[in-house]
C-alpha cells in the first residue's frame, strides 16, 4: 500500500506563521494614533479595518489630535470635507463610528508637544 507523500509549506510561509503566533498578544491592544491629519488619511481607515477584522474584547483606537480642520485641508484630507473648524480627532471619531463594529475609539483634544 502507497502513502501519501507529505506536501511541507514552504520554509518562509511557516517561518512566518510561526512568528504571527509568538507575537500575537494575548489580551486586548489600545492603539494611540497621535494626529489625524494628512497622513492619518491614509493610515487610519487601513489601522480601522485591521483592528475590526481582528478584534479582541476590550481593544481600543485612541485618536489624539488638538488642532482643527481648514479650508487649505478639504483637497488633501477627506474628513476635512464639511468639517471646516471641527476637531481633526472629532471629526474621525464621528466617521469611525458611523460604521457598525464593536471597536471603542476614544477620542483626545489635545496637542502632544515633544522638546
Amino acid at each position: 500500500m502507497a502513502t501519501k507523500p507529505k506536501i511541507r509549506k514552504p520554509r518562509a510561509e511557516a517561518l512566518l506563521e510561526s512568528a504571527n503566533r509568538q507575537l500575537r498578544p494575548a489580551g486586548p491592544r489600545r492603539v494611540l494614533v497621535v494626529g489625524a491629519g494628512g497622513a492619518a488619511c491614509s493610515a487610519l481607515p487601513v489601522l480601522f479595518r485591521q483592528m475590526c477584522h481582528s478584534h479582541r474584547e476590550g481593544d481600543e483606537l485612541i485618536i489624539m489630535d488638538g488642532d482643527a480642520y481648514e479650508d487649505k485641508n478639504v483637497l488633501r484630507q477627506f474628513p476635512a470635507a464639511g468639517n471646516t473648524g471641527v476637531n481633526k480627532a472629532m471629526a474621525w471619531v464621528q466617521l469611525l463610528l458611523d460604521q457598525k463594529h464593536l471597536l471603542k475609539v476614544k477620542l483626545v483634544q489635545k496637542t502632544l508637544l515633544l522638546y
